[in-house]
């Protein structure tokens, strides 16, 4: 079984992450919330 779909997600303040994901082909999809409460920025890649 192969993966299509990549996902990740990072903090709001981690920008280098952001701009990388962004520069690899990753697309921002929305932000995400964690058991815990914390927000995160959601990004998926299909390939």
């Amino acid at each position: 079984m192969q993966t299509r779909t990549l996902r990740m997600d990072t903090h709001r303040d981690n920008h280098i992450m952001q701009h990388n994901l962004q520069k690899h082909g990753f697309s921002y999809c929305g932000m995400i919330c964690l058991h815990s409460g914390d927000e995160r920025l959601a990004y998926q890649k299909t390939i």
